[in-house]
């Protein structure tokens, strides 16, 4: 949790989030506010995948069990990628 501070991804979500949500007459308190609300949502999610990680080791007794978690969650991952391509290549018609 602690190695959180440097993922540059959430670090680009924020600056996103920041330049896009509030503008310069809005002042601290909406910043403070998204602040607030990534970090709730950033516990629920990490809460989350700390329990369905705990809960996963009672399913996964043998290398062919992780072999075919790896499997479909590379294929997910390989999947989640589509959308942004098919995005690409309709914007560059």
């Amino acid at each position: 949790m602690i190695f959180q501070w440097l993922n540059p991804k959430a670090w680009i979500i924020a600056i996103g989030a920041v330049t896009t949500y509030s503008s310069l007459d809005s002042g601290w308190g909406n910043i403070v506010l998204m602040a607030v609300m990534f970090l709730v949502v950033t516990a629920i999610c990490l809460s989350l995948w700390l329990y369905l990680g705990h809960a996963s080791r009672s399913f996964i007794h043998s290398n062919k069990a992780m072999r075919l978690i790896n499997l479909s969650m590379g294929m997910l991952l390989a999947i989640s990628v589509v959308p942004v391509i098919i995005d690409v290549l309709t914007l560059s018609h």
